[in-house]
């Protein structure tokens, strides 16, 4: 098991989403309420809007950017091997002003 710790650092953004791709060799545990961390840091926390776990990615929502945001989730390595990954993207959306 492996626990991903993505930090985005805060600006006056609003309606962020921020993707972070997974390696190929491993799937989400996606309620990671369900198991017992030991020691668990400080920082460990969900603070979104919302959140979803597609099969290559992870994404969170926020509706405030104003301070860092950091995001938590937890991964389950199927197949061993070495594996590469692309960084994580962060945009913004400006909702269309009528």
């Amino acid at each position: 098991m492996i626990a991903v710790r993505l930090a985005l650092g805060g600006t006056s953004w609003k309606y962020l989403l921020a993707e972070d791709p997974i390696p190929a060799g491993a799937e989400f545990l996606p309620e990671s309420g369900l198991y017992t961390i030991n020691h668990k840091p400080d920082w460990w926390a969900d603070f979104f809007t919302r959140k979803e776990f597609h099969d290559d990615r992870a994404a969170f929502f926020n509706t405030d950017f104003s301070v860092r945001r950091e995001y938590v989730y937890l991964l389950k390595v199927d197949n061993p091997g070495k594996f590469q990954i692309s960084p994580a993207d962060a945009r913004t959306h400006v909702p269309a002003q009528h």
